[in-house]
Parts: structure tokens; sequence; C-alpha cells
């Protein structure tokens, strides 16, 4: 069987942007089930790429045949630099590979964060000139560097801000998808996953 570790903030941790889904209904779970993978998820709300680079130096990678990474809308929302972010994500992917070679790594691109108001777009910068767009980039770039699958969420977006009145917990100035985002996600992930193992 597949063991599959979930590393991320509270999207992976089921925060609707109003209260915590049931575990099943998380993002990881909905792609353990769908696939009949057992799924690790360690999770945290409020985490960032450096927190990820911390976490992997405290786990046992021993047992995980793959790894599920989603991290990088606190990062733009609290303000980490373009070089923080690819320093800590590279680090972060060196570490679990030193522990374990064999392991498959996949990252799930941030989704549309809107915690800045109305008017935020893919071009709206941080305080450190960060914007949404360029933190894409930056994940992408450092998983090209180390032959890692991802997901782009700006190709086909599950939230825009058209539906995000919807799409999120939190509504037109939020980040949190509801469950039934989640399933949404979920179901395109784990198809996409599913075609790597």
């Amino acid at each position: 069987m597949i063991k599959m570790m979930a590393l991320g903030d509270s999207i992976f941790a089921g925060w609707d942007g109003t209260k915590r889904v049931a575990d099943y209904r998380r993002i990881p779970e909905v792609i353990g089930k769908i696939n009949g993978w057992y799924v690790n998820n360690q999770a945290s709300t409020g985490t960032t790429f450096q927190d990820f680079s911390l976490m992997t130096t405290k786990l046992d990678w021993s047992e995980c045949s793959l790894l599920l990474i989603n991290y990088g809308v606190n990062d733009w929302m609290f303000g980490s630099s373009v070089d923080e972010v690819r320093s800590q994500l590279r680090s972060g992917i060196s570490n679990v590979r030193q522990a374990n070679s064999d392991i498959r790594i996949f990252v799930m691109c941030p989704t549309l964060d809107l915690r800045k108001g109305r008017g935020t777009t893919l071009d709206t910068p941080n305080q450190c000139g960060l914007t949404q767009d360029q933190l894409n980039d930056a994940i992408i770039a450092i998983c090209q560097e180390n032959r890692i699958d991802y997901h782009d969420w700006r190709k086909q977006p599950v939230i825009t801000k058209d539906n995000s009145f919807w799409a999120l917990g939190d509504s037109f100035t939020g980040v949190h998808p509801t469950a039934a985002t989640s399933l949404k996600i979920g179901k395109i992930l784990a198809n996409e996953m599913n075609g790597g193992i």
C-alpha cells in the first residue's frame, strides 16, 4: 500500500475559514480514499515553507513512499520573499531525500488568496514585493530543478474571484476552501497523482 505523508498549512489541515471540517473531508484524506492510500496528514494552520523545512527534519520518512506538499499562501500573506521561499523549499526537499531517496514528492501549488481584499490579483505584491504569480513561478522552478511533479492551479483554477463567495468558507476575502471545494481539489489531484504511481 502507498503510504502518503501530507505537509501543509490550514488548507490541508481542514480549516474552511469558519470551522474545521471532518478529517475525511480534508484534501489529503480525499486523495487517499480515492486512490486507496494510507494518509498521515501532518498539516498545521498558519504554517509556511520555513515550517516545512523544519518539519522535514523531525519526521520519520523511512516508511513513506509519497510526500504531498502544500504551502505558500501564508508565505505570501505574512511577507516572505521569493528567496526565502526558494531556500526553504529546497532545504525541505533535500532533508526528505537524504532520509529516503526513493520517496516520490508531489507539490500542490497555492490556490488563490484574497485575504488582502477584493481588489487582490495574482499581481498584488506582499510587503517584500512577492506576488502570487511570482510565488507560484518560484515553487514550480524548484520542482523542475528537483524533478518533482506539481499542480499549478492558474491553468484551470478551482477557486476564482468570481466563484470565491461559494468556493471559499471565508468568502471573497478569504483563502480557505469549503468542504465541497476541497473535494473537487482532492479529486483532481487524486487522478493526477495516481498516474505517476
